[in-house]
């Protein structure tokens, strides 16, 4: 059978919150959880306290019970499976009022599948995939309150397909794309730089986007993120670092380029 490397803090929350909800003052073994999660009463409306994650599950442990939770209410998903590295497929749960999912698969290096996961009222994804080796395709994500994106891919390099990321909100995308060796398919930052602090110093880090590490993306991919850029030149922002590298800026003209430059960013 297989076994979760957890803390006894970690059974005690979860006992507790079945306690919470079925009104009763039961012990429980491990082995005995999934089983009284499943005789709530319908309509009791589970909720695990948000200090309980299910991190560490690197033996292949059956996480498929969390689809049963309800999670509707839930906002913090912060690092809710961190490094279960035997996790290979993320399982369906209610994430709609998720404000922040920083690190929530952070290191899980046998993802390689998601659900449609709801982000509509996400504003921190930072980490939210790092180190995801085995993802190929990030699920699509609704970016369009989010303000931290950084190293949200970072470290992912099987990472091949990135669909289009709503960014007018971003004010932090620093190594967002990070040793994404493989990736490919982009569909680029949109309106990235419209909520830049026209204050903020030319080239600050947490503004900067770098993709010199990503050498096989397609010359579709390249226009995509140039013109999905905003024009923080007219917004009045310092200028801002868009770092390609030189095997991707040998795939544009210098007219391309240039057209990122007029929007204020500095291309290299």
């Amino acid at each position: 059978m297989s076994k979760v490397l957890v803390t006894d803090t970690y059974l005690t929350d979860i006992a507790d919150s079945i306690r919470s909800k079925n009104g009763t003052q039961n012990t429980y073994k491990p082995s005995e959880m999934s089983s009284a999660i499943d005789n709530l009463p319908t309509g009791s409306g589970v909720s695990i306290d948000t200090k309980v994650r299910f991190g560490y599950s690197q033996s292949g442990a059956d996480l498929s019970f969390i689809s049963s939770l309800d999670y509707s209410s839930e906002t913090n998903f912060q690092g809710m499976f961190y490094y279960c590295q035997a996790l290979t497929t993320a399982p369906t749960m209610d994430t709609s009022s998720g404000t922040n999912f920083t690190r929530m698969f952070y290191q899980c290096s046998s993802l390689a599948t998601t659900p449609i996961i709801n982000t509509s009222n996400a504003t921190n994804l930072s980490g939210m995939f790092g180190y995801c080796v085995n993802l190929i395709t990030a699920p699509s994500l609704n970016t369009s309150k989010v303000t931290s994106f950084g190293e949200l891919f970072t470290g992912c390099t099987r990472l091949t397909t990135v669909a289009k990321l709503d960014a007018n909100k971003a004010t932090s995308i620093g190594s967002i794309f990070n040793n994404c060796t493989a990736l490919q398919d982009l569909g680029g930052l949109e309106n990235l730089g419209q909520a830049y602090l026209t204050t903020a110093a030319a080239n600050y880090t947490a503004y900067r986007l770098s993709l010199s590490n990503s050498n096989n993306l397609t010359y579709t991919s390249l226009m995509n993120v140039i013109n999905n850029l905003y024009d923080i030149a007219t917004k009045g922002c310092n200028a801002q670092g868009l770092l390609l590298g030189s095997t991707n800026l040998a795939k544009l003209t210098s007219a391309e380029i240039a057209i990122a430059t007029n929007k204020g960013w500095t291309v290299s």
